[in-house]
């Protein structure tokens, strides 16, 4: 072997050290920046249910005493509330009255105190004589209650966290007037896998994905930690006890329920049948809105499925995003067509591409579908 080559394979092998050193710094760098991204998500979802749920207490009754678990990021230990309306005990926390002088105007403080940025929120009131209320968080939730006080809600602590417990994701208001969305899960080892994969579709699909992402207030989203593996068995697809799934959604207001199922083959479908709706994890994240837009709006897949739709009497006048070769449902819109293959092959499509179609590429749902799920979003306020 020359010399040259001798001294090149030193050089050689400290540029790929370097190079994966640097990708491993990186991928760190990027793990810890969405990580942060989840952990601000869920704090401003906390935010704005505790402010939503403070401004209600018109709609209850005096007197009236309301339960709900939140979702807040894992690493929280203890969160404070402060009434800057009553006398406040300076001497009942020191690290909180010091954080309270660093920080003037906020009256939520999260512990420990040098990971969390503190919180403010209106009309924030407590008993007199627990001024501060500090509460400890269990597994990245913590539970309040609510008092209606007539003119404001006090915010008390007395019971611990469940499993059981349904946890506030999202809460916009009051559950009659809202589309009230339940996660369920199945086959999890761990509730901060199940609670990281319900923030993602979340956050990844119905916060970002039209006509649900500008009209968000008018959902509610929950979620329960409690795993029964009785619930529900797979094949090639998930099938689950309906009655089982539907007495453990009762904890929460439920509309429609979803139920995760974890630690699947890709080759398993999802589905969605009435109000019941199954994901594979393993799946494409956008098969939670593909599936919610059958089971909220009534729209039919846009793909074609010989075999099953072929079997099972699918009729296209019973979806209003399936027709006949005029397309006389949409034709006479703007920024339409009529393409064959919707379900089957026999009938016909709106666009050439959507949610409803593709989940690999379709980032919207199109003119038809969207007009359908506003519709249906118009029955609620």
């Amino acid at each position: 072997m020359k010399k040259a080559q001798i001294l090149t394979k030193p050089v050689t092998y400290i540029a790929i050290l370097v190079i994966i050193s640097l990708f491993v710094v990186w991928s760190v760098g990027q793990f810890n920046k969405i990580n942060q991204s989840a952990e601000e998500a869920r704090l401003t979802s906390f935010t704005k249910s505790l402010e939503n749920i403070l401004t209600s207490a018109k709609s209850t009754r005096l007197g009236d005493v309301d339960e709900k678990t939140f979702s807040i990021p894992d690493g929280a230990t203890e969160m404070c509330f402060v009434d800057e309306t009553i006398e406040i005990d300076e001497f009942a926390n020191l690290e909180l009255t010091s954080q309270r002088r660093m920080f003037p105007g906020f009256n939520i403080f999260i512990f420990p105190s040098n990971k969390f940025n503190p919180l403010s929120v209106d009309r924030l009131r407590v008993y007199e004589y627990n001024n501060p209320l500090c509460v400890k968080t269990t597994n990245g939730k913590v539970k309040l209650s609510f008092e209606n006080k007539g003119k404001f809600s006090e915010i008390n602590a007395e019971n611990p966290v469940q499993e059981t417990d349904c946890v506030s994701l999202a809460y916009n208001g009051d559950p009659s007037n809202k589309i009230d969305v339940v996660f369920l899960g199945y086959a999890y080892d761990d509730s901060a896998d199940f609670a990281e994969d319900v923030e993602r579709y979340i956050q990844g699909q119905f916060v970002t994905v039209e006509p649900f992402s500008t009209q968000l207030t008018k959902l509610n989203f929950y979620r329960i930690d409690s795993f029964d593996e009785s619930l529900c068995w797979v094949d090639n697809i998930i099938s689950c006890d309906n009655y089982e799934a539907k007495k453990l959604a009762s904890q929460c207001p439920n509309d429609y329920v979803f139920i995760l199922a974890a630690d699947q083959s890709r080759s398993v479908r999802s589905s969605a049948v009435g109000n019941l709706i199954k994901v594979n994890t393993a799946d494409k994240e956008r098969v939670v809105i593909h599936e919610f837009g059958h089971a909220f709006a009534n729209l039919a897949d846009e793909y074609v499925d010989e075999n099953y739709y072929g079997s099972i009497n699918f009729r296209a006048d019973n979806y209003p995003n399936c027709d006949i070769g005029e397309c006389s449902k949409w034709i006479s819109e703007q920024d339409v067509s009529c393409l064959r293959g919707c379900s089957l092959n026999s009938f016909f499509r709106s666009t050439e591409n959507s949610i409803m179609r593709n989940l690999r590429e379709a980032l919207v749902f199109g003119p038809v579908n969207t007009k359908e799920i506003i519709k249906s979003l118009e029955r609620y306020e």
